[in-house]
C-alpha cells in the first residue's frame, strides 16, 4: 500500500462539504462580483442535488428544475481571495470558479494557488 502524497490543496476544506445555504450565499456574492444576476439561479440551486465532483473542492449541480438564465447561457466566471492563515502551507490565494451550461448551474469548482 503507497503512502498517500500531501498537495497544496489538502487545507482547503472541500465545497461538498459545506452546507447548502452556506454554498448558497458564495454562489450569490460570486454572481453579484461578477455582475452577473442570480435571481436566475436561485430555482436552480434550490432544486438542485450537490454531487462531490473530487476531493479538491469542486461540487457539482444536478439541477431539478426546468428554470434557465435568459442573460447568461454558457460560461465561466470567477473570484479570488488572498489567504491569510494558510499561506504557508497552501498558496496565497483562493480562488473560485462557477459553471454554467446551457443556462443552468453546472460545478463551483474552489482551489488554491
Amino acid at each position: 500500500m503507497s503512502e498517500r502524497t500531501t498537495t497544496k490543496t489538502d487545507s482547503i476544506p472541500a465545497a461538498s462539504k459545506l452546507k447548502k445555504a452556506q454554498l448558497a450565499l458564495i454562489l450569490e456574492k460570486i454572481f453579484e462580483l461578477n455582475n452577473v444576476e442570480f435571481n436566475d439561479f436561485k430555482e436552480q440551486f434550490k432544486s438542485s442535488k450537490l454531487l462531490k465532483l473530487d476531493d479538491y473542492g469542486s461540487v457539482g449541480f444536478e439541477v431539478n428544475s426546468e428554470a434557465k438564465s435568459a442573460e447568461l447561457q454558457n460560461g465561466t466566471f470567477s473570484v479570488q481571495q488572498e489567504d491569510t492563515n494558510t499561506v504557508r502551507d497552501a498558496g496565497p490565494f483562493i480562488n473560485l470558479i462557477v459553471f454554467v451550461r446551457d443556462g443552468k448551474l453546472i460545478e463551483l469548482q474552489i482551489y488554491k494557488d
